[in-house]
């Protein structure tokens, strides 16, 4: 069983072609079974950041209703306030001249 150079230069051939195309295919494996849960991965977090975006725009507009009703509670409080000081001017003014009866 004597094999010449020739048949062993074919052999290793046949040797490295299965290893390379064994390798080939686990490379392709591998890299299918890390980028598709990546790919999930980021879906995920660009899911999570849309909520996020659109939470923070709600958050905003509450924020934006929320000193607008503020300020309109804040404009009758000194409404109210100059009421009272008014009524409180009219009562002394008019105190006064009770006391002299």
């Amino acid at each position: 069983m004597g094999m010449t150079a020739a048949d062993w230069a074919a052999v290793i051939t046949v040797i490295i072609l299965i290893i390379s195309t064994l390798s080939g295919l686990l490379i392709v494996v591998l890299k299918d079974k890390l980028t598709n849960p990546l790919s999930i991965v980021i879906d995920k977090l660009s899911d999570s950041v849309d909520r996020l975006v659109k939470a923070n725009d709600k958050r905003d507009q509450q924020y934006k209703e929320l000193t607008e009703h503020v300020a309109k509670h804040d404009r009758q409080f000194v409404r109210d306030e100059e009421r009272i000081n008014e009524i409180y001017r009219q009562l002394n003014n008019t105190g006064g001249s009770n006391d002299d009866k």
